[in-house]
């Protein structure tokens, strides 16, 4: 039986994140292999969800301060994150120090960069530091077997940068990209063949989300789940689209993590701020549909069989859902944030067509992971 070590972003308070560590684990567990994420948790992915951020500016510390109302549902959220990552998650030791990643090497007989944008730069939480803290993701310093799963550089696109992160990653076994696009680039630089492989969440299925989770249909008003990722600007521009949602007698149960927006006073409208991964599983699984811009409220959306809309058009980073979604036949469910609700079909998807497309790209992920770990030097 093989040890496998596995780093990633495993403990940012954000859905995707935790989801997509913990179905790469599963997934490698239920192959019979003996698995642990390395638990690295550097202090400034902690300051990136602090409840009140002094670290980054008057204005953003004044826009933390206007979510006070909400200090309760965000105390309840970091709450719900937390027992997650400690319930479902096989850990090592904590630490925050890049230095002591060293202690990590011959630990393992192979070790995983995982999924997320742990090779960008400019994700949230390596933004602002130095290179040293992006290190343990690019599994610096390790001798052992070293292969990553679906990786992400994000928008990175600095030839400085890039040659930089090329250092890092020359001596891989195998490296895989999570968007096509990314994998093109990096394997220009590499001269190597790089893999363009699925999300980790879509190496469970269906089923395995529901049977793990305990996910069961639940005796209540029909709603939509609108999840978004952005700040109140971009918020504005959704408005009108969620309130005539809710005018054609639709409840509303509404996520935005990291800006407190309320749309009204009626009772159809729900902030659903406080949930935590399990909550957002359970959310989808019983919505009526979900309205997303997050490549990962886009993604499990798909993999529990919802109907859903995902929202695109106004980054550049959206070519991360888009090309998921051309790759399944479903631009169908591409809407800008301009959309009219006239325009929106609350039927549901043929998910048996769109299944059957997205099993042949899960077998060829499935394939890569366990060759890489398997094949020898």
């Amino acid at each position: 039986m093989k040890k496998i070590g596995i780093i990633t972003f495993h403990a940012a308070y954000n859905f995707g994140s935790v989801l997509q560590a913990y179905a790469l684990q599963e997934y490698l567990r239920k192959k019979g292999f003996e698995v642990e994420i390395i638990n690295y948790r550097m202090k400034e992915q902690k300051n990136c969800y602090k409840m009140f951020r002094t670290d980054y500016g008057v204005k953003i510390f004044l826009n933390d301060t206007l979510g006070i109302f909400y200090l309760n549902k965000k105390i309840e959220r970091k709450k719900s994150f937390e027992q997650f990552i400690s319930n479902y998650l096989v850990l090592t030791q904590e630490f925050a120090d890049p230095i002591e990643f060293s202690e990590y090497n011959d630990k393992y007989d192979v070790y995983i960069s995982g999924s997320d944008q742990i090779w960008n730069k400019h994700a949230n939480e390596l933004h602002n530091v130095e290179w040293k803290y992006m290190e343990p993701y690019l599994l610096n310093k390790i001798y052992g077997r070293k292969i990553s799963y679906a990786s992400s550089i994000g928008n990175m696109k600095d030839d400085r940068e890039l040659n930089q992160l090329i250092e890092y990653i020359r001596d891989y076994h195998r490296i895989s990209m999570r968007e096509e696009a990314s994998a093109k680039l990096i394997s220009k630089y590499l001269n190597k063949i790089v893999e363009s492989v699925l999300d980790p969440t879509f190496l469970l299925k269906r089923q395995d989300w529901i049977s793990r989770f305990k996910l069961k249909k639940r005796n209540e008003k029909k709603y939509i789940l609108f999840y978004s990722l952005a700040g109140r600007k971009k918020l504005n521009k959704f408005k009108k689209l969620i309130t005539d949602i809710e005018k054609k007698g639709y409840v509303v149960k509404y996520i935005t993590p990291f800006f407190q927006f309320r749309y009204g006073d009626r009772m159809n409208f729900v902030n659903c701020l406080e949930y935590g991964p399990y909550q957002f599983l359970d959310a989808i699984y019983n919505s009526e549909c979900v309205i997303t811009d997050s490549y990962h409220g886009t993604i499990l959306s798909i993999n529990l069989n919802k109907n859903f809309y995902s929202i695109n058009g106004d980054y550049e980073s959206d070519y991360r859902k888009t090309s998921v979604l051309q790759k399944l036949d479903l631009m169908s469910r591409s809407i800008g944030s301009d959309v009219d609700i006239s325009e929106l079909k609350f039927d549901n998807i043929n998910y048996e067509i769109v299944e059957s497309k997205l099993e042949v790209l899960r077998k060829h992920s499935k394939e890569y992971l366990i060759n890489a770990i398997n094949d020898d030097f």
